[in-house]
């Protein structure tokens, strides 16, 4: 692949065709990728390929009913977990310095 195949952030071309087609970009990504896959016929044939394996993924499973007070009791889980904190940063560094007396 050339330079000219690079879409964004260090990706190449087709690097992004499996994430897009199972819905995994974040906005920024899939934005870059939809301007690329418009004028690249190599991305688009893979992501027609990667769509064509997560269209028939449903239907390769077996169903189960769900219990009609899970979605209450994930959502009572996730209310009662503490929020993680932002990672503090870390002191600086500081510059050693030798005693002169």
């Amino acid at each position: 692949m050339s330079g000219e195949d690079q879409i964004t952030n260090g990706r190449t071309c087709g690097e992004d065709a499996a994430a897009y087609a199972l819905g995994a970009l974040e906005p920024a990504e899939l934005e870059a990728f939809r301007r690329h896959l418009r004028d690249c016929p190599a991305c688009q044939k893979e992501v027609a390929a990667f769509e064509q394996i997560t269209g028939a993924l449903p239907d390769a499973s077996i169903r189960y009913e769900v219990p009609k007070d899970l979605r209450r009791r994930v959502m009572q889980e996730v209310r009662a977990t503490p929020k993680a904190q932002p990672a503090s940063r870390p002191a600086p560094a500081r510059s050693w310095r030798p005693v002169i007396a």
